[in-house]
């Protein structure tokens, strides 16, 4: 969304797998689906929104969002940009995609000086889950030294 920071990802289309989901999304914002990842996100997020605002309807309407995060790497240094897919109408908005070192993200969330009315949403659920994924590494690697 415009003026926000955010992970890659989107919804679950009707009959659709998750795993195929996920891989579907990274390949249309990324432009890329040779990306490999944990079979199991490493966090949950269940947030209830009595007054979530859809595009879909155009009002608030009550929801329940569950953001499921992975673990995921390329095999190559950089994503081709020129393959990014954005909509015709996110790059009439003015949308840009931005791929940024992980350990920028906090600064620029606290930074972020956009009116967007989602931005307080979205950033705490980023600077929560750049919270958990340091846990997560953490705990992980002190699990590899063990074996």
């Amino acid at each position: 969304m415009h003026g926000l920071y955010m992970l890659p990802g989107g919804s679950i289309e009707e009959g659709e797998k998750e795993e195929k989901a996920l891989i579907r999304e990274l390949k249309e914002e990324i432009g890329d689906e040779d990306i490999k990842f944990e079979k199991q996100p490493f966090l949950k997020i269940e947030r209830y929104n009595k007054y979530y605002y859809t595009r879909k309807f155009d009002r608030n309407v009550n929801k329940l969002t569950i953001t499921k995060v992975y673990e995921g790497f390329l095999e190559k240094d950089e994503i081709s940009k020129g393959i990014q897919n954005l909509t015709q109408e996110e790059k009439g908005k003015g949308f840009e995609l931005e791929f940024v070192n992980i350990s920028k993200i906090k600064y620029l969330i606290e930074t972020n000086k956009t009116d967007n009315i989602k931005k307080d949403e979205f950033s705490k659920e980023l600077l929560c889950i750049l919270r958990e994924f340091k846990y997560y590494k953490e705990k992980k690697e002190k699990s590899d030294k063990t074996k």
